[in-house]
């Protein structure tokens, strides 16, 4: 397992299908081109970015892969 498996792109994937609904609900006909991809993509970034570091921390967490101790709380820098 790898943290981004585990927690950012399972979220962002998700934060770009809601705003992608979103966007076929209000332009029923509208044939979706590039240009609009990228409008749906920073508005699935922004939503993402929300809670961004929490699902940094969980997915890290989760995969029980810890980054370094900050120095203080490393005793080999004690």
């Amino acid at each position: 397992n790898h943290p981004n498996d585990n927690g950012s792109n399972p979220k962002l994937k998700a934060c770009y299908n809601h705003r992608k609904s979103e966007w076929s609900r209000k332009f029923l006909s509208t044939t979706f081109y590039p240009t609009h991809m990228n409008t749906v993509t920073v508005e699935a970034w922004s939503d993402f970015m929300l809670d961004s570091a929490g699902i940094i921390r969980r997915s890290f967490r989760k995969t029980k892969i810890c980054p370094l101790q900050p120095p203080s709380k490393d005793n080999k820098f004690l």
